[in-house]
């Protein structure tokens, strides 16, 4: 038996499809033809142009401030340096002109500190400071090369010599770390920053501790000692929770 296949249509018993063959090759070229794809040369311009900014403009913020900035800065302080040796080189006084230019500029920023505020000194003076103080604080190190690379031409000393020296060295640390610990907290005293009712609430409440040999619940019964009641009592105490409290 001959099977006859009308041209344009397939044999329904040999496919599934009940549409002609011819009819969808014309659907699907159609609609490959309707779809165009966007230029690809915008979108890369302005991802070239935006890796360009991200690259190129942080370089660019560090070299100011690395090599120019500094620069600058570290010769103007030199040059305050300079003038301040001068000066000081006018009077009968033998004294240092970097630890003068120190105490200056410790006693310009307290008092401006506490004229005007932290906030606007930071905003007006340190972070200028910043820019040649903080490269010196963070290179101190090479500051003291070339006297340690001269220390062996220089004449010995004798054992004497050196057990003065470092006597000289622990009474100079002992001496400053008292006298600056007692001159910050006259100056919190001075300025109104030291807080007494929480330092005497403390005093009061490790005093109470001792007496009674402890704070805390008796491990017993579970019940709250004397010391416990003293304390939620004591106002004092409560104001100084509150404030640990709000402080984090």
């Amino acid at each position: 038996m001959t099977t006859k296949t009308v041209p344009g249509f397939q044999n329904p018993s040999l496919s599934t499809t009940p549409f002609p063959s011819s009819t969808t090759t014309t659907t699907t070229t159609s609609i490959k033809n309707d779809t165009t794809s966007p230029s690809p040369t915008p979108s890369l311009l302005q991802d070239l142009k935006l890796a360009l900014q991200k690259s190129i403009k942080p370089i660019l913020t560090h070299i100011l401030q690395k090599y120019i900035f500094v620069a600058i800065g570290t010769i103007l302080m030199l040059l305050l340096l300079y003038a301040t040796n001068e000066i000081i080189r006018q009077t009968t006084i033998n004294f240092p002109a970097s630890v003068c230019l120190m105490l200056l500029l410790f006693a310009l920023l307290s008092t401006n500190s506490w004229i005007f505020g932290e906030d606007k000194t930071q905003f007006y003076i340190l972070r200028f400071l910043d820019i040649p103080c903080g490269f010196s604080l963070r290179w101190m190190n090479i500051y003291f090369t070339p006297p340690f690379v001269t220390l062996v031409l220089a004449d010995k000393i004798s054992v004497k010599e050196a057990f003065i020296i470092a006597a000289v060295f622990l009474v100079g640390y002992i001496f400053s770390f008292g006298f600056m610990a007692y001159f910050v907290w006259i100056l919190q005293i001075v300025l109104g920053t030291y807080d007494h009712d929480k330092q005497q609430a403390d005093a009061e409440a490790q005093a109470q501790a001792a007496r009674n040999g402890g704070v805390g619940k008796d491990s017993s019964d579970g019940s709250e000692t004397d010391v416990d009641v003293n304390i939620e009592k004591n106002p004092r105490v409560n104001k100084t929770r509150d404030l640990q409290y709000w402080n984090g």
